[in-house]
């Protein structure tokens, strides 16, 4: 049997975000709508439950630059 070496998260089980923009969750999602594909790339703060989505159509190293890059730009505590 081959032994699977895992990475350590980077953060503690049961870490609690102090103060906004401490723990920031970013997720995608694929979607279809009249045979047409869309991206839906999404960002949550943990601690102000502030989000924010924006909608592409590729997913791609530039899609994802743009999205933070607004993302930082939009918010005031990143």
């Amino acid at each position: 049997m081959r032994r699977i070496n895992r990475k350590k998260k980077l953060r503690p089980n049961g870490y609690k975000p102090k103060y906004p923009g401490d723990l920031v969750q970013i997720d995608s999602t694929r979607y279809f709508l009249n045979g047409i594909k869309r991206y839906i790339i999404g960002a949550i703060d943990l601690k102000s439950r502030f989000g924010f989505c924006l909608t592409y159509s590729s997913f791609s190293s530039v899609s994802g630059r743009d999205f933070i890059e607004r993302l930082i730009k939009l918010v005031l505590f990143l």
